[in-house]
């Protein structure tokens, strides 16, 4: 117990001094500015004085959003037209910096030294996500293959990170891979002869507009649905495996069909919650959307049939059936290969 409290101790104070460091030197954004004095003020527009890169300069704010107004001390983010400051944006990384450090001092302070490797495995993911789905995607990669083959390799190295290099961790990564490729396989159907396009987000107009290319929104569609599904994969597979794992320990006489249907009894009550889960994160993401279509004039059905909701709805439920069909595949593979091991 002694041990457990320091490595605790030690880690936590590790994460602050290194945290601090890094942010204490860390400047982003390069355009960022301090507001020091309002220079004048009006009904349409007010003129600060602001600090940006130890540089005095004006800086205005037009009054179009009347819900945050700038004040001294605030950190923005300016643009510059002309010889002219503008405030673009207000400035928030150090706000999200000190929830991603809350967000590593709980997990550490909880979960103890077996967080260290699921906390490189998230860094990892960002890693493959940013630095090579994404940068594959702009340059007109085939999206369905290149989430394909980076789920291929991204998910055992973020299950064996997290979980271990054993045979419950092998069981699990095929288990995912396999719903994987199910969850692929109905997209592919659903969504092409449900006609969707993949264009109803404005995202992708700008997308169009600012890289000149023509995208296959479908495919990218698909790739975020099959993304999606990993995020939450993971869970269901890795405690279904252990489930299996722990039925054979308390009773390793039984044959292999007793524990598939006590393991599947229980993997049947997640599945009950992740049904719940599933919809109330995917509905919680689209809440506008909803509100809108609740006020207009137009009946249930009609909304339904909406592109902009139709694939909101294909989403949950595609994502829904991969990740419960994950529960029987898991526990078949468990039981097959942890009853002799």
């Amino acid at each position: 117990m002694k041990k457990i409290i320091n490595f605790k101790i030690i880690s936590v104070f590790f994460v602050f001094i290194t945290s601090f460091f890094i942010f204490k030197n860390l400047n982003p954004i390069k355009n960022q500015a301090i507001l020091t004095k309002i220079i004048s003020e009006d009904n349409k527009r007010i003129i600060f004085e602001g600090n940006s890169n130890l540089q005095e300069i004006k800086i205005e704010y037009q009054k179009t959003n009347t819900i945050f107004i700038p004040k001294i001390g605030d950190k923005v983010v300016v643009e510059k037209t002309g010889d002219n400051y503008f405030i673009a944006d207000f400035y928030r990384l150090d706000k999200i910096f000190i929830l991603f450090l809350f967000f590593l001092l709980t997990v550490i302070l909880v979960i103890g030294k077996e967080s260290i490797g699921s906390i490189i495995s998230l860094f990892l993911s960002f890693l493959i996500i940013f630095g090579s789905i994404l940068n594959n995607l702009i340059n007109q990669t085939d999206p369905v293959i290149t989430v394909l083959l980076s789920m291929i390799f991204l998910i055992p190295i973020s299950f064996y990170l997290s979980h271990g290099i054993n045979k419950k961790t092998t069981i699990a990564v095929f288990s995912s891979l396999i719903s994987i490729v199910f969850a692929l396989i109905l997209n592919l159907i659903f969504i092409k002869t449900s006609f969707i396009t993949g264009t109803t987000a404005e995202e992708t107009g700008f997308l169009t507009a600012i890289t000149q290319k023509n995208f296959d929104f479908q495919g990218l569609l698909i790739a975020s649905i099959i993304i999606g599904i990993f995020g939450s994969i993971d869970d269901i597979t890795i405690n279904q495996v252990s489930v299996v794992e722990k039925i054979i320990a308390i009773n390793p006489k039984l044959d292999d069909k007793e524990i598939y249907q006590k393991a599947l009894s229980i993997g049947k009550d997640h599945a009950n919650s992740i049904i719940n889960t599933l919809v109330l994160v995917y509905t919680s993401a689209s809440l506008p959307l909803l509100l809108l279509f609740t006020v207009s004039n137009k009946n249930f059905f009609e909304v339904l049939n909406y592109e902009v909701v139709a694939v909101e709805i294909i989403r949950i439920l595609i994502a829904t059936i991969s990740i419960i069909i994950a529960i029987p595949i898991t526990t078949y593979l468990g039981v097959k290969n942890l009853k002799n091991k």
